[in-house]
Protein backbone atom coordinates (compact mmCIF):
# COMPACT_ATOMS: atom_id res chain seq x y z
CA UNK A 1 0.00 0.00 0.00
CA UNK A 2 2.69 2.33 1.02
CA UNK A 3 4.06 1.86 -2.89
CA UNK A 4 0.52 3.16 -4.41
CA UNK A 5 1.10 6.14 -1.93
CA UNK A 6 4.67 7.02 -2.71
CA UNK A 7 3.47 6.82 -6.37
CA UNK A 8 0.47 9.34 -5.58
CA UNK A 9 2.92 11.58 -4.01
CA UNK A 10 5.10 11.68 -7.06
CA UNK A 11 2.26 11.87 -9.64
CA UNK A 12 0.49 14.99 -7.93
CA UNK A 13 4.06 17.06 -6.63
CA UNK A 14 3.96 18.82 -9.71
CA UNK A 15 1.40 21.78 -10.99
CA UNK A 16 1.48 21.45 -14.57
CA UNK A 17 -1.07 19.32 -16.14
CA UNK A 18 0.41 15.76 -17.41
CA UNK A 19 -1.66 13.21 -19.27
CA UNK A 20 0.83 10.80 -18.18
CA UNK A 21 0.24 11.55 -14.82
CA UNK A 22 -3.21 11.33 -15.23
CA UNK A 23 -2.99 8.06 -16.82
CA UNK A 24 -1.01 6.75 -13.94
CA UNK A 25 -3.26 8.34 -11.07
CA UNK A 26 -5.97 6.44 -12.92
CA UNK A 27 -3.96 3.01 -12.50
CA UNK A 28 -3.45 3.68 -9.16
CA UNK A 29 -7.19 4.57 -8.32
CA UNK A 30 -7.77 1.45 -10.11
CA UNK A 31 -5.41 -0.14 -7.46
CA UNK A 32 -7.18 0.76 -4.60
CA UNK A 33 -10.83 0.04 -5.79
CA UNK A 34 -9.76 -3.30 -6.46
CA UNK A 35 -9.05 -3.62 -2.68
CA UNK A 36 -12.51 -1.78 -2.09
CA UNK A 37 -10.49 1.34 -0.52
CA UNK A 38 -13.09 3.92 -1.89
CA UNK A 39 -12.04 7.05 -0.66
CA UNK A 40 -8.83 6.64 -1.43
CA UNK A 41 -9.22 5.47 -5.20
CA UNK A 42 -11.52 8.61 -5.35
CA UNK A 43 -9.20 11.20 -4.25
CA UNK A 44 -6.93 9.52 -6.97
CA UNK A 45 -9.52 9.83 -9.46
CA UNK A 46 -10.22 13.88 -8.33
CA UNK A 47 -5.56 14.57 -9.13
CA UNK A 48 -5.64 12.83 -12.19
CA UNK A 49 -9.20 14.70 -13.27
CA UNK A 50 -6.82 17.87 -12.96
CA UNK A 51 -3.97 16.41 -14.38
CA UNK A 52 -6.12 15.36 -17.74
CA UNK A 53 -7.56 19.00 -18.25
CA UNK A 54 -6.64 20.23 -21.31
CA UNK A 55 -4.72 16.74 -22.18
CA UNK A 56 -5.40 14.10 -24.52
CA UNK A 57 -6.74 11.63 -25.12
CA UNK A 58 -9.63 14.68 -24.47
CA UNK A 59 -12.40 11.30 -23.00
CA UNK A 60 -9.79 10.87 -19.95
CA UNK A 61 -10.63 13.91 -17.84
CA UNK A 62 -14.95 12.82 -17.87
CA UNK A 63 -13.75 9.33 -17.03
CA UNK A 64 -11.46 10.12 -14.24
CA UNK A 65 -14.04 12.37 -12.80
CA UNK A 66 -16.81 9.91 -13.30
CA UNK A 67 -15.03 6.85 -11.82
CA UNK A 68 -14.09 9.71 -8.84
CA UNK A 69 -17.90 10.16 -8.17
CA UNK A 70 -18.77 6.62 -8.86
CA UNK A 71 -16.00 5.52 -5.82
CA UNK A 72 -17.40 8.60 -3.39
CA UNK A 73 -21.25 6.63 -4.32
CA UNK A 74 -18.97 3.34 -3.56
CA UNK A 75 -17.82 4.58 -0.47
CA UNK A 76 -20.92 6.16 1.05
CA UNK A 77 -22.65 3.13 0.29
CA UNK A 78 -20.55 1.35 2.13
CA UNK A 79 -18.95 3.41 4.69
CA UNK A 80 -22.48 4.43 7.46
CA UNK A 81 -20.08 5.28 10.32
CA UNK A 82 -21.11 9.41 11.14
CA UNK A 83 -17.28 10.03 11.46
CA UNK A 84 -15.33 12.16 10.35
CA UNK A 85 -14.46 9.65 7.74
CA UNK A 86 -17.81 10.21 6.46
CA UNK A 87 -17.60 13.92 6.15
CA UNK A 88 -14.20 13.81 4.14
CA UNK A 89 -16.93 11.73 1.54
CA UNK A 90 -19.64 13.37 1.40
CA UNK A 91 -17.16 16.99 1.25
CA UNK A 92 -15.38 15.68 -1.62
CA UNK A 93 -18.89 14.49 -3.52
CA UNK A 94 -20.59 17.73 -3.04
CA UNK A 95 -17.55 19.75 -4.20
CA UNK A 96 -16.64 17.85 -7.26
CA UNK A 97 -20.05 16.12 -8.08
CA UNK A 98 -21.11 19.47 -10.02
CA UNK A 99 -18.54 19.28 -12.41
CA UNK A 100 -19.40 16.38 -14.34
CA UNK A 101 -22.20 19.04 -15.55
CA UNK A 102 -19.62 19.39 -18.64
CA UNK A 103 -19.53 16.09 -19.49
CA UNK A 104 -23.56 15.14 -18.84
CA UNK A 105 -26.41 15.62 -21.12
CA UNK A 106 -28.16 18.46 -20.58
CA UNK A 107 -31.45 16.43 -19.49
CA UNK A 108 -29.25 15.14 -16.74
CA UNK A 109 -27.62 17.91 -15.30
CA UNK A 110 -30.68 18.54 -12.94
CA UNK A 111 -29.86 15.05 -11.30
CA UNK A 112 -26.57 15.82 -10.38
CA UNK A 113 -27.60 19.13 -8.94
CA UNK A 114 -30.41 16.98 -6.64
CA UNK A 115 -27.76 14.56 -5.74
CA UNK A 116 -24.97 17.08 -4.80
CA UNK A 117 -27.81 19.33 -2.47
CA UNK A 118 -28.74 16.00 -0.92
CA UNK A 119 -24.92 14.98 -0.35
CA UNK A 120 -24.21 19.15 1.02
CA UNK A 121 -27.87 18.38 3.46
CA UNK A 122 -26.41 15.09 4.95
CA UNK A 123 -22.90 17.00 5.17
CA UNK A 124 -24.92 19.80 7.39
CA UNK A 125 -26.37 16.92 9.41
CA UNK A 126 -23.48 15.00 10.12
CA UNK A 127 -21.13 18.21 11.39
CA UNK A 128 -23.77 19.62 13.60
CA UNK A 129 -23.91 16.36 15.03
CA UNK A 130 -20.37 16.51 15.55
CA UNK A 131 -19.83 19.67 16.82
CA UNK A 132 -22.50 18.72 19.71
CA UNK A 133 -20.21 19.10 23.02
CA UNK A 134 -17.35 19.68 20.72
CA UNK A 135 -14.20 22.36 22.30
CA UNK A 136 -14.25 23.72 18.49
CA UNK A 137 -18.12 23.81 17.86
CA UNK A 138 -17.60 27.43 16.54
CA UNK A 139 -15.47 26.47 13.52
CA UNK A 140 -17.81 23.76 12.75
CA UNK A 141 -21.06 25.76 12.99
CA UNK A 142 -19.50 29.27 11.17
CA UNK A 143 -16.01 29.86 10.24
CA UNK A 144 -14.79 25.82 8.67
CA UNK A 145 -11.95 23.62 9.61
CA UNK A 146 -9.60 21.35 7.81
CA UNK A 147 -8.72 17.89 7.46
CA UNK A 148 -4.95 16.50 7.89
CA UNK A 149 -4.11 13.56 6.20
CA UNK A 150 -3.22 11.54 2.69
CA UNK A 151 -4.32 8.65 1.27
CA UNK A 152 -4.66 5.14 3.90
CA UNK A 153 -5.25 8.01 6.60
CA UNK A 154 -7.86 8.70 8.71
CA UNK A 155 -8.34 12.63 8.02
CA UNK A 156 -8.37 14.17 11.65
CA UNK A 157 -9.80 17.16 12.31
CA UNK A 158 -7.77 20.53 12.43
CA UNK A 159 -8.98 23.91 13.52
CA UNK A 160 -6.78 26.30 12.42
CA UNK A 161 -8.48 29.24 14.28
CA UNK A 162 -8.85 31.67 10.90
CA UNK A 163 -11.87 31.49 8.43
CA UNK A 164 -11.23 27.96 6.04
CA UNK A 165 -11.64 28.33 2.99
CA UNK A 166 -14.06 25.35 0.95
CA UNK A 167 -12.39 23.15 -1.25
CA UNK A 168 -9.20 25.23 -0.51
CA UNK A 169 -6.37 22.56 0.01
CA UNK A 170 -2.65 22.87 1.33
CA UNK A 171 0.25 20.86 1.06
CA UNK A 172 2.25 19.89 4.28
CA UNK A 173 5.73 17.27 4.04
CA UNK A 174 5.49 13.42 2.93
CA UNK A 175 2.23 14.16 1.04
CA UNK A 176 0.67 15.34 3.90
CA UNK A 177 -2.89 17.44 2.78
CA UNK A 178 -4.92 20.15 4.34
CA UNK A 179 -8.14 20.14 2.59
CA UNK A 180 -10.76 23.51 3.73
CA UNK A 181 -14.12 21.72 4.92
CA UNK A 182 -16.96 23.90 4.97
CA UNK A 183 -19.19 24.81 8.20
CA UNK A 184 -22.24 24.14 8.33
CA UNK A 185 -23.37 28.01 7.71
CA UNK A 186 -21.54 27.80 4.50
CA UNK A 187 -23.99 24.62 3.54
CA UNK A 188 -26.57 26.32 4.31
CA UNK A 189 -25.52 29.39 2.22
CA UNK A 190 -24.72 27.10 -0.74
CA UNK A 191 -28.13 25.44 -0.34
CA UNK A 192 -30.44 28.81 -0.09
CA UNK A 193 -31.11 28.39 3.20
CA UNK A 194 -30.68 31.62 4.46
CA UNK A 195 -32.83 31.85 7.65
CA UNK A 196 -31.04 28.46 8.77
CA UNK A 197 -27.91 30.10 8.22
CA UNK A 198 -28.63 33.49 10.27
CA UNK A 199 -29.77 31.00 13.21
CA UNK A 200 -26.80 28.68 13.16
CA UNK A 201 -24.18 31.99 12.95
CA UNK A 202 -26.05 33.69 15.38
CA UNK A 203 -25.25 30.39 17.59
CA UNK A 204 -21.80 31.20 17.98
CA UNK A 205 -21.30 34.58 17.46
CA UNK A 206 -17.58 34.30 18.74
CA UNK A 207 -16.98 32.22 15.64
CA UNK A 208 -17.97 35.18 13.54
CA UNK A 209 -14.23 36.54 13.40
CA UNK A 210 -13.72 37.94 9.41
CA UNK A 211 -15.92 40.63 7.73
CA UNK A 212 -16.97 37.92 5.24
CA UNK A 213 -18.90 36.08 8.15
CA UNK A 214 -20.41 38.51 9.24
CA UNK A 215 -21.69 40.14 5.99
CA UNK A 216 -23.32 37.01 5.08
CA UNK A 217 -24.79 36.64 8.88
CA UNK A 218 -26.09 39.60 8.09
CA UNK A 219 -26.71 39.12 4.53
CA UNK A 220 -28.19 35.58 4.93
CA UNK A 221 -30.94 37.72 7.87
CA UNK A 222 -31.47 40.51 5.19
CA UNK A 223 -32.54 38.26 2.51
CA UNK A 224 -34.88 36.27 4.75
CA UNK A 225 -36.54 39.29 6.18
CA UNK A 226 -36.00 41.94 3.33
CA UNK A 227 -34.61 44.65 5.34
CA UNK A 228 -32.97 47.41 3.26
CA UNK A 229 -30.68 48.61 6.11
CA UNK A 230 -29.73 45.01 6.56
CA UNK A 231 -28.85 44.97 2.96
CA UNK A 232 -26.51 48.08 3.86
CA UNK A 233 -25.21 46.64 6.40
CA UNK A 234 -24.20 43.40 4.99
CA UNK A 235 -22.45 45.30 2.07
CA UNK A 236 -20.25 47.88 4.36
CA UNK A 237 -19.02 44.77 6.23
CA UNK A 238 -18.10 42.74 2.94
CA UNK A 239 -16.01 46.04 1.85
CA UNK A 240 -14.15 45.61 4.91
CA UNK A 241 -12.76 43.21 3.98
CA UNK A 242 -9.48 44.81 2.48
CA UNK A 243 -6.05 42.33 2.27
CA UNK A 244 -4.45 44.84 4.58
CA UNK A 245 -6.53 44.91 7.46
CA UNK A 246 -5.08 44.45 11.14
CA UNK A 247 -6.94 41.14 12.22
CA UNK A 248 -6.11 38.85 8.67
CA UNK A 249 -2.81 37.62 9.59
CA UNK A 250 -1.85 34.76 7.27
CA UNK A 251 -5.26 33.35 6.31
CA UNK A 252 -6.36 33.31 2.88
CA UNK A 253 -7.69 36.61 1.32
CA UNK A 254 -9.37 37.05 -2.34
CA UNK A 255 -11.56 40.03 -3.23
CA UNK A 256 -14.70 38.79 -3.86
CA UNK A 257 -16.51 39.97 -0.80
CA UNK A 258 -15.29 44.09 -2.17
CA UNK A 259 -15.45 43.36 -6.24
CA UNK A 260 -18.56 41.52 -5.70
CA UNK A 261 -20.69 40.91 -2.51
CA UNK A 262 -20.39 44.74 -1.05
CA UNK A 263 -21.75 45.90 -4.66
CA UNK A 264 -24.40 42.98 -4.65
CA UNK A 265 -25.91 43.35 -1.62
CA UNK A 266 -25.82 47.67 -1.64
CA UNK A 267 -27.84 47.11 -4.77
CA UNK A 268 -30.52 45.03 -2.72
CA UNK A 269 -30.66 47.37 -0.10
CA UNK A 270 -31.14 50.25 -2.78
CA UNK A 271 -33.82 48.87 -4.58
CA UNK A 272 -35.69 46.83 -0.96
CA UNK A 273 -36.37 50.72 0.19
CA UNK A 274 -39.96 52.02 0.76
CA UNK A 275 -40.98 53.38 -2.11
CA UNK A 276 -43.63 56.43 -2.12
CA UNK A 277 -44.36 56.39 -5.72
CA UNK A 278 -43.80 54.12 -8.88
CA UNK A 279 -41.49 56.91 -9.93
CA UNK A 280 -39.67 57.05 -7.38
CA UNK A 281 -39.49 52.91 -7.46
CA UNK A 282 -38.53 53.26 -11.13
CA UNK A 283 -35.67 55.22 -9.55
CA UNK A 284 -34.92 52.78 -7.20
CA UNK A 285 -34.58 50.75 -10.04
CA UNK A 286 -32.02 52.47 -11.69
CA UNK A 287 -29.58 53.05 -8.79
CA UNK A 288 -29.77 49.64 -8.00
CA UNK A 289 -28.79 48.69 -11.25
CA UNK A 290 -25.81 51.00 -11.44
CA UNK A 291 -23.66 49.78 -8.40
CA UNK A 292 -23.88 46.60 -9.93
CA UNK A 293 -19.93 45.69 -11.44
CA UNK A 294 -20.25 44.19 -15.00
CA UNK A 295 -19.14 40.84 -15.10
CA UNK A 296 -19.05 40.02 -11.25
CA UNK A 297 -16.76 42.16 -10.99
CA UNK A 298 -14.39 39.32 -12.66
CA UNK A 299 -16.23 36.63 -10.30
CA UNK A 300 -18.96 34.48 -10.79
CA UNK A 301 -21.81 33.53 -8.14
CA UNK A 302 -25.34 31.48 -9.56
CA UNK A 303 -26.99 33.70 -6.60
CA UNK A 304 -25.00 37.08 -7.96
CA UNK A 305 -25.32 36.25 -11.63
CA UNK A 306 -29.04 35.54 -11.11
CA UNK A 307 -30.36 38.91 -9.44
CA UNK A 308 -27.60 41.15 -11.69
CA UNK A 309 -28.59 40.04 -15.08
CA UNK A 310 -32.76 40.41 -13.96
CA UNK A 311 -31.84 43.38 -12.59
CA UNK A 312 -30.18 44.61 -15.80
CA UNK A 313 -33.30 43.17 -17.33
CA UNK A 314 -35.51 45.63 -15.54
CA UNK A 315 -33.84 48.38 -15.44
CA UNK A 316 -33.36 48.15 -19.55
CA UNK A 317 -37.09 47.96 -19.96
CA UNK A 318 -38.05 51.15 -17.54
CA UNK A 319 -35.44 52.81 -19.71
CA UNK A 320 -37.37 51.37 -22.76
CA UNK A 321 -33.80 49.88 -23.90
CA UNK A 322 -34.94 46.63 -25.74
CA UNK A 323 -31.10 45.48 -26.59
CA UNK A 324 -30.31 45.83 -23.50
CA UNK A 325 -33.10 43.60 -22.51
CA UNK A 326 -31.67 41.16 -24.79
CA UNK A 327 -28.23 41.63 -23.93
CA UNK A 328 -28.99 40.72 -20.30
CA UNK A 329 -30.47 37.37 -21.63
CA UNK A 330 -27.68 36.27 -23.62
CA UNK A 331 -25.50 37.56 -20.85
CA UNK A 332 -27.36 35.17 -18.30
CA UNK A 333 -27.58 32.08 -20.71
CA UNK A 334 -23.77 32.53 -20.87
CA UNK A 335 -23.16 32.71 -17.78
CA UNK A 336 -25.23 29.37 -17.09
CA UNK A 337 -22.23 27.13 -18.60
CA UNK A 338 -20.34 27.64 -15.55
CA UNK A 339 -23.66 26.55 -13.40
CA UNK A 340 -25.78 23.53 -12.96
CA UNK A 341 -28.71 25.27 -14.22
CA UNK A 342 -32.06 24.77 -11.76
CA UNK A 343 -35.73 25.18 -11.93
CA UNK A 344 -34.75 29.09 -10.46
CA UNK A 345 -32.61 29.83 -13.80
CA UNK A 346 -36.13 28.42 -16.08
CA UNK A 347 -37.91 31.43 -14.52
CA UNK A 348 -35.60 33.87 -14.77
CA UNK A 349 -35.18 33.06 -18.57
CA UNK A 350 -38.87 32.94 -18.95
CA UNK A 351 -38.92 36.75 -16.69
CA UNK A 352 -36.26 38.07 -19.05
CA UNK A 353 -37.78 36.91 -22.09
CA UNK A 354 -41.38 38.35 -21.37
CA UNK A 355 -40.26 41.36 -20.49
CA UNK A 356 -38.38 41.67 -24.06
CA UNK A 357 -41.38 40.91 -25.32
CA UNK A 358 -43.25 42.97 -23.47
CA UNK A 359 -40.85 46.12 -24.45
CA UNK A 360 -41.27 45.32 -28.16
CA UNK A 361 -45.23 45.69 -28.15
CA UNK A 362 -46.75 49.02 -30.14
CA UNK A 363 -49.19 51.49 -29.40
CA UNK A 364 -52.96 50.23 -29.35
CA UNK A 365 -51.41 46.62 -28.60
CA UNK A 366 -53.27 44.20 -25.95
CA UNK A 367 -50.79 45.02 -23.11
CA UNK A 368 -52.18 44.34 -19.73
CA UNK A 369 -52.30 40.67 -19.92
CA UNK A 370 -48.81 40.21 -20.73
CA UNK A 371 -47.88 42.68 -17.85
CA UNK A 372 -49.72 40.42 -15.73
CA UNK A 373 -47.91 37.18 -16.89
CA UNK A 374 -44.81 39.39 -16.24
CA UNK A 375 -45.68 40.07 -12.60
CA UNK A 376 -46.90 36.01 -11.85
CA UNK A 377 -43.11 35.12 -13.04
CA UNK A 378 -41.81 37.62 -10.86
CA UNK A 379 -43.81 36.51 -7.71
CA UNK A 380 -42.46 32.82 -8.53
CA UNK A 381 -38.86 33.87 -8.48
CA UNK A 382 -36.59 33.34 -5.26
CA UNK A 383 -33.85 35.06 -6.40
CA UNK A 384 -36.27 38.69 -4.98
CA UNK A 385 -37.81 39.25 -1.92
CA UNK A 386 -40.75 41.08 -0.67
CA UNK A 387 -39.85 44.28 -1.00
CA UNK A 388 -37.83 43.97 -3.88
CA UNK A 389 -40.20 42.19 -5.83
CA UNK A 390 -42.87 45.90 -4.67
CA UNK A 391 -40.06 48.04 -5.92
CA UNK A 392 -39.83 45.76 -9.12
CA UNK A 393 -43.84 45.85 -9.80
CA UNK A 394 -44.43 49.04 -9.08
CA UNK A 395 -41.53 50.04 -11.81
CA UNK A 396 -42.98 48.01 -14.47
CA UNK A 397 -46.28 49.31 -13.44
CA UNK A 398 -45.07 52.87 -14.37
CA UNK A 399 -42.81 52.02 -17.32
CA UNK A 400 -45.11 49.91 -19.00
CA UNK A 401 -48.09 53.04 -19.93
CA UNK A 402 -45.41 55.47 -19.88
CA UNK A 403 -43.25 53.36 -22.97
CA UNK A 404 -46.68 52.40 -24.77
CA UNK A 405 -48.86 55.36 -24.75
CA UNK A 406 -46.53 58.25 -23.52
CA UNK A 407 -43.63 57.92 -25.51
CA UNK A 408 -44.97 58.51 -28.44
CA UNK A 409 -43.68 58.74 -32.35
CA UNK A 410 -41.29 61.81 -32.25
CA UNK A 411 -40.44 61.87 -28.79
CA UNK A 412 -36.98 61.79 -30.64
CA UNK A 413 -37.45 65.44 -31.50
CA UNK A 414 -38.45 66.50 -28.43
CA UNK A 415 -35.26 65.27 -26.57
CA UNK A 416 -33.35 67.15 -29.29
CA UNK A 417 -35.17 69.86 -29.03
CA UNK A 418 -34.60 70.21 -25.31
CA UNK A 419 -31.18 70.85 -25.38
CA UNK A 420 -30.33 74.37 -24.48
CA UNK A 421 -26.49 74.31 -24.26
CA UNK A 422 -23.97 72.98 -27.04
CA UNK A 423 -21.60 71.35 -24.59
CA UNK A 424 -25.03 68.91 -23.85
CA UNK A 425 -24.83 67.87 -27.14
CA UNK A 426 -21.26 67.30 -27.72
CA UNK A 427 -21.86 64.90 -24.87
CA UNK A 428 -25.34 63.56 -26.47
CA UNK A 429 -23.76 62.92 -30.01
CA UNK A 430 -20.64 61.67 -28.45
CA UNK A 431 -22.69 59.11 -26.63
CA UNK A 432 -24.83 57.50 -29.45
CA UNK A 433 -21.21 57.47 -31.95
CA UNK A 434 -20.26 55.28 -29.20
CA UNK A 435 -23.33 53.23 -29.24
CA UNK A 436 -23.15 52.53 -32.94
CA UNK A 437 -23.19 48.58 -33.84
CA UNK A 438 -19.24 49.04 -35.16
CA UNK A 439 -17.68 50.80 -32.29
CA UNK A 440 -15.05 54.23 -34.02
CA UNK A 441 -11.91 53.44 -34.24
CA UNK A 442 -11.18 56.81 -32.69
CA UNK A 443 -14.00 59.69 -31.56
CA UNK A 444 -13.58 62.56 -28.96
CA UNK A 445 -14.97 65.95 -28.19
CA UNK A 446 -12.25 68.94 -29.41
CA UNK A 447 -14.99 71.76 -28.25
CA UNK A 448 -12.47 74.12 -26.82
CA UNK A 449 -10.71 77.83 -27.16
CA UNK A 450 -8.33 75.64 -30.26
CA UNK A 451 -10.49 73.29 -31.74
CA UNK A 452 -10.40 75.04 -35.06
CA UNK A 453 -13.70 73.82 -35.87
CA UNK A 454 -14.01 70.58 -35.02
CA UNK A 455 -16.11 69.97 -31.99
CA UNK A 456 -16.43 66.38 -32.24
CA UNK A 457 -14.00 64.14 -34.50
CA UNK A 458 -15.17 60.16 -35.00
CA UNK A 459 -13.02 57.15 -37.25
CA UNK A 460 -14.75 55.22 -38.42
CA UNK A 461 -13.52 51.70 -41.24
CA UNK A 462 -16.01 51.94 -43.65
CA UNK A 463 -15.63 49.10 -46.85
CA UNK A 464 -11.81 48.84 -45.72
CA UNK A 465 -11.16 52.71 -45.58
CA UNK A 466 -11.23 54.66 -42.67
CA UNK A 467 -13.29 57.53 -42.94
CA UNK A 468 -12.49 60.86 -40.42
CA UNK A 469 -16.03 62.52 -39.62
CA UNK A 470 -15.39 66.16 -37.96
CA UNK A 471 -18.16 67.76 -36.68
CA UNK A 472 -19.06 71.21 -36.33
CA UNK A 473 -22.20 71.53 -33.49
CA UNK A 474 -24.65 74.19 -33.11
CA UNK A 475 -27.76 74.51 -31.05
CA UNK A 476 -30.47 76.55 -32.76
CA UNK A 477 -31.42 77.43 -36.24
CA UNK A 478 -28.51 78.16 -38.68
CA UNK A 479 -29.47 81.60 -39.63
CA UNK A 480 -27.62 84.16 -42.18
CA UNK A 481 -26.07 86.08 -39.28
CA UNK A 482 -24.30 83.32 -37.21
CA UNK A 483 -23.45 81.47 -40.80
CA UNK A 484 -20.89 84.26 -42.01
CA UNK A 485 -19.73 85.24 -38.44
CA UNK A 486 -19.55 82.26 -36.54
CA UNK A 487 -20.56 78.58 -38.51
CA UNK A 488 -19.05 79.06 -41.91
CA UNK A 489 -15.91 80.47 -40.84
CA UNK A 490 -15.33 76.97 -38.31
CA UNK A 491 -16.19 74.92 -41.07
CA UNK A 492 -13.40 75.88 -43.42
CA UNK A 493 -10.76 75.55 -40.45
CA UNK A 494 -11.62 71.93 -40.39
CA UNK A 495 -9.62 71.00 -43.18
CA UNK A 496 -7.18 74.28 -43.06
CA UNK A 497 -5.90 72.95 -40.14
CA UNK A 498 -4.64 69.15 -40.22
CA UNK A 499 -6.19 66.90 -36.74
CA UNK A 500 -3.23 65.85 -34.76
CA UNK A 501 -4.44 63.49 -31.95
CA UNK A 502 -3.18 60.31 -29.95
CA UNK A 503 -4.88 57.33 -30.75
CA UNK A 504 -6.15 58.62 -34.25
CA UNK A 505 -4.82 55.56 -37.01
CA UNK A 506 -2.04 56.63 -39.02
CA UNK A 507 -3.46 56.86 -42.47
CA UNK A 508 -6.97 58.55 -43.19
CA UNK A 509 -8.47 57.33 -46.58
CA UNK A 510 -11.18 60.28 -46.35
CA UNK A 511 -12.42 63.20 -45.00
CA UNK A 512 -15.51 65.13 -44.26
CA UNK A 513 -17.00 68.04 -42.43
CA UNK A 514 -20.22 67.64 -41.11
CA UNK A 515 -22.57 70.66 -39.30
CA UNK A 516 -25.03 69.25 -36.86
CA UNK A 517 -27.75 71.62 -35.40
CA UNK A 518 -30.58 70.38 -33.34
CA UNK A 519 -32.86 72.45 -35.68
CA UNK A 520 -32.94 73.10 -39.67
CA UNK A 521 -30.83 75.83 -41.37
CA UNK A 522 -32.85 79.10 -42.50
CA UNK A 523 -34.84 79.43 -45.33
CA UNK A 524 -33.01 82.61 -46.15
CA UNK A 525 -30.07 80.79 -45.44
CA UNK A 526 -30.31 77.68 -47.26
CA UNK A 527 -29.31 79.18 -50.69
CA UNK A 528 -25.98 80.62 -49.29
CA UNK A 529 -24.85 77.44 -47.49
CA UNK A 530 -25.47 75.32 -50.37
CA UNK A 531 -23.63 77.26 -52.88
CA UNK A 532 -20.72 77.88 -50.59
CA UNK A 533 -20.55 73.62 -49.84
CA UNK A 534 -20.87 73.59 -53.46
CA UNK A 535 -17.68 75.75 -53.88
CA UNK A 536 -15.39 74.02 -51.19
CA UNK A 537 -15.96 70.68 -53.46
CA UNK A 538 -15.08 72.31 -56.75
CA UNK A 539 -12.13 74.40 -55.76
CA UNK A 540 -10.75 72.40 -52.98
CA UNK A 541 -12.16 68.98 -53.26
CA UNK A 542 -13.58 69.22 -49.79
CA UNK A 543 -16.66 67.13 -48.77
CA UNK A 544 -19.21 68.75 -46.36
CA UNK A 545 -22.74 67.82 -44.96
CA UNK A 546 -25.44 68.85 -42.72
CA UNK A 547 -27.28 66.75 -40.19
CA UNK A 548 -30.11 68.73 -38.90
CA UNK A 549 -32.91 67.76 -36.43
CA UNK A 550 -34.71 65.21 -39.03
CA UNK A 551 -31.25 63.56 -39.45
CA UNK A 552 -30.89 63.12 -36.22
CA UNK A 553 -33.76 61.53 -35.52
CA UNK A 554 -33.78 59.05 -38.42
CA UNK A 555 -30.25 58.46 -37.56
CA UNK A 556 -31.06 57.25 -33.99
CA UNK A 557 -34.09 54.94 -35.49
CA UNK A 558 -31.82 53.39 -38.58
CA UNK A 559 -29.15 52.28 -36.09
CA UNK A 560 -31.81 51.57 -33.51
CA UNK A 561 -29.96 53.94 -30.79
CA UNK A 562 -33.50 55.00 -28.93
CA UNK A 563 -31.97 53.35 -25.83
CA UNK A 564 -28.63 55.37 -26.15
CA UNK A 565 -30.34 58.50 -26.83
CA UNK A 566 -32.64 58.00 -23.81
CA UNK A 567 -30.08 57.27 -21.65
CA UNK A 568 -27.60 60.00 -22.69
CA UNK A 569 -30.98 62.45 -22.30
CA UNK A 570 -31.15 61.18 -19.22
CA UNK A 571 -27.74 61.58 -18.10
CA UNK A 572 -28.37 65.51 -19.15
CA UNK A 573 -31.53 65.61 -17.05
CA UNK A 574 -33.91 66.11 -20.05
CA UNK A 575 -35.36 62.71 -19.94
CA UNK A 576 -37.21 61.14 -16.84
Amino acid sequence: MTGLRAKFTECTSSIIPSARAAMALAEIASAYRDREMFLDAAMCGIAGHRNAWGQTPAELAPQLLLGAVNDLQAFLRTHTSRDWRRVMGLHLFASHGPGLRWWSHPSQTREVAHAVDAVRTEYYQLVMELADQHPSAGALHVSGFQRRGTLEAEWEPVFPGHEVEPCGTTWGQDGIRFVGMGSAFHVLLSLGDYGGAHVVSQSAPEALITPGLVGWSIGAHAIETGDDTRFIEAAEEFAKDSHDRPDRGMAAWSSINQDLWAPHFRSRGLISRACASPSQAVKHVREADEVLPRDGGGWHSPVAHRYAHAIKAVRSFVDTDRDGIAAARTGYERGLRFDVPTAIDDHVLQFVARLESLAGLGEGDRWIHQLQEVTVLLDRMPIFGENEKRAITDSLNQAVPTSLLGLRQGWEYTGFEAVCREEQLHRILLALFRAEARVPSFSQVRHGPIEYGKDIVVCRESNGRRVLSMYSVKRGEIKKGNWNAEVRPQLEEMFQVPLEALGLPASIDEQEGILVCNAHVSPYAEPIVRGWMQDQFMKFGRTYRIMHIDDLVNYVRDNQLGGALRNALRQEGLFE
